[in-house]
């Protein structure tokens, strides 16, 4: 009997989904994702189970039975470290040539890391390239908040860099060898930007619609988890600030 061998895909984009406690968003997730590989058969999809409570690992299980390829796929962590830590998890199992990474609560659809990728394949140098979404239709106190933090930012570090967390992004696989030492908590995505303002990479940004939040609580959905998150990212830019002058 001959064995049949299935060979993978040629993989030339990653996208990194980390999943918290999201199983409500979880079918939406999958179809958005399914629409997204059918798009282009160069896409891979990452979701990463990141330490879930709420039943999330069985329902990934289901999905990943369900899609049959081999172009989504579940990296599971059985403690939640972090966001960031959930996205760097993701990061060591990619594929792709160009990673990337958006939020698994449907505020913005996956669907626009094809945008990503269209901008990314227009520039001269792609290898060179930061391409990275920037929110539209937010609720006015969010966008000051937002815009208070770039203030506060271009103040420790000396950069500036607007709406920091917004999603998705897209750059060459070979930056992450110049990261060092990343934060595995939610100044990941503060710490990728300001990686590629300092190695001098062509910044794109874009507009993308950010929606409402259907189903769960946000990390950053209530003014004190606001101010908490802002607080722990400005301590981060101050340890940032001591040995900026070391990296790279």
């Amino acid at each position: 009997m001959t064995e049949t061998v299935r060979l993978e895909s040629k993989v030339e984009y990653s996208l990194i989904i980390p999943c918290y406690n999201e199983i409500e968003n979880l079918e939406r997730l999958w179809k958005s994702c399914m629409s997204l590989l059918e798009k282009r058969d160069d896409i891979e999809v990452i979701l990463v189970n990141n330490g879930s409570t709420d039943g999330s690992d069985s329902a990934l299980d289901k999905i990943l039975i369900t899609s049959n390829t081999d172009r989504l796929k579940c990296v599971t962590l059985t403690k939640n470290q972090g966001y960031g830590h959930g996205i760097l998890s993701g990061l060591n199992a990619a594929r792709g040539c160009f990673v990337g990474w958006c939020h698994a609560d449907l505020q913005t659809d996956p669907i626009v890391f094809l945008e990503c990728i269209n901008l990314l394949r227009e520039q001269k140098s792609p290898c060179r390239s930061y391409v990275k979404a920037k929110r539209i239709g937010r609720k006015f106190k969010d966008v000051i908040f937002s815009y208070a933090m770039t203030v506060i930012e271009v103040g420790l570090l000396g950069v500036w860099m607007s709406d920091i967390n917004s999603q998705p992004n897209i750059f060459h696989r070979d930056i992450l060898t110049k990261w060092g030492n990343p934060p595995k908590d939610f100044s990941l995505d503060l710490y990728a930007f300001y990686m590629a303002k300092k190695l001098k990479l062509s910044v794109v940004r874009f507009p993308v619609y950010f929606g409402i939040r259907n189903y769960g609580i946000g990390h950053n959905d209530h003014f004190l988890s606001k101010l908490k998150l802002s607080y722990r990212t400005i301590l981060f830019s101050l340890e940032l600030r001591k040995i900026r002058k070391t990296l790279i």
